[in-house]
């Protein structure tokens, strides 16, 4: 199994009869003018599995500010039949973020981190 895409938007659809995603405004760099600063904003995970790979699996989702964990969630992933790609979109309502620095996503299998992306969080004031 292995993660081919990770990344953070303001809205992410997924089309459910052709498992075709739709990224609106993908997050690099979070900016605010004050601390703490709690943000709307999506996750996408594109898994990808050979044929000998399990069909039902469990991952684990960081978020991470300078090291400190700031949120962690498990993920069901599920191929449907013979598929090879799994799209699961996480929806985060409000990422409480407490200081500025680098704000690391992460994907992790079996205890080992597969996919990690950063963002870079400043301050403006």
């Amino acid at each position: 199994m292995t993660c081919s895409t990770l990344l953070c938007a303001q809205t992410i659809i997924t089309d459910k009869a052709t498992n075709n995603v739709s990224v609106i405004n993908i997050v690099e760099n979070i900016n605010a003018s004050l601390f703490p600063i709690q943000i709307p904003i999506s996750v996408l995970i594109a898994t990808e599995r050979k044929v000998e790979d399990p069909a039902s699996f469990n991952i684990l989702f960081r978020f991470t500010l300078n090291g400190d964990p700031l949120l962690e969630t498990p993920v069901a992933v599920t191929f449907l039949d013979q598929t090879v790609k799994h799209n699961a979109t996480i929806n985060i309502a409000g990422l409480l973020i407490n200081q500025p620095g680098m704000l690391f996503a992460s994907v992790v299998y079996n205890g080992e981190v597969i996919k990690s992306t950063s963002l870079t969080v400043q301050g403006n004031g």
